[in-house]
């Protein structure tokens, strides 16, 4: 196991830890959610929508390549954005 040095105190800490069990400083930032949780299941269904638009194309292709790869990267990035959801805080 790696050993690193703490910024605080100076004590050797895990290099997985996420906070120094000595001090309790932080030692590795949180992701932070993009979207919340409602709203990130509602751009994973719009996703889901235009993936499978894109792949209309191939069952019939009547339209443009260049718009089925657009849906498709449309659909990545919403499912992209939609999987950074957190729920919302409540007090």
């Amino acid at each position: 196991m790696a050993l690193k040095d703490c910024p605080e105190c100076g004590k050797s800490v895990s290099v997985q830890a996420t906070a120094c069990p000595s001090c309790g400083h932080p030692l590795k930032k949180a992701k932070k959610p993009l979207v919340s949780r409602p709203l990130g299941f509602v751009l994973q269904l719009i996703a889901a929508v235009l993936i499978l638009w894109g792949l209309a194309y191939f069952l019939d292709p009547q339209g443009s390549v260049t718009s089925a790869i657009l849906k498709f990267a449309g659909g990545a990035i919403l499912l992209y954005i939609g999987g950074r959801s957190k729920a919302r805080a409540t007090s």
